[in-house]
């Protein structure tokens, strides 16, 4: 016999304050201590719908802590462009600085694009750690490729 048809969950009427509620982009960001998902929140373990349920709960069809399970909002795949393009910029800059004068600004615009999503909220905690990484790699590489490219055109203007 299945130990999940022993165990009876009793779900009592949450609180406001303590809901798993989907986002509303017209509200503003909800105070801590909310769980927030931007879609439906599904269990991690079975794939049941945890939306309407307290997080210190438990999964009423796995038995699992609520709180295992992934229910934060997803990372930005600007912030993380935002890191990559800076990176790159910052490597490119070596092949006579030109990608990373068009790599940098645009790892600088999608890292500032992400930390905005992040501080709206709409992004989870390690969204503003990539979007800072893009944006410093981006104005570095930008400052190298600026400094390449003017070395090599003062060596061809002087030549």
């Amino acid at each position: 016999m299945d130990d999940r048809e022993d165990q009876s969950f009793e779900v009592s009427e949450p609180q406001d304050s303590e809901l798993i509620e989907r986002l509303d982009p017209d509200q503003p960001p909800q105070p801590q201590g909310l769980a927030v998902a931007y879609r439906d929140p599904l269990c991690t373990f079975c794939g049941y719908s945890l939306l309407g349920l307290r997080v210190e709960e438990h999964c009423p069809e796995c038995g699992k802590p609520i709180w295992d399970s992934n229910i934060q909002p997803p990372t930005s795949g600007l912030s993380i462009a935002s890191m990559v393009l800076g990176i790159v910029s910052l490597v490119s800059c070596l092949m006579y600085g030109i990608p990373a004068l068009i790599l940098g600004p645009l790892a600088i615009i999608f890292g500032e694009i992400a930390n905005r999503q992040f501080k709206r909220g709409e992004r989870a905690g390690n969204t503003k750690g990539f979007a800072l990484t893009g944006r410093i790699c981006g104005w570095a590489g930008l400052a190298a490729g600026l400094t390449f490219t003017g070395i090599i055109v003062w060596m061809i203007v002087v030549n």
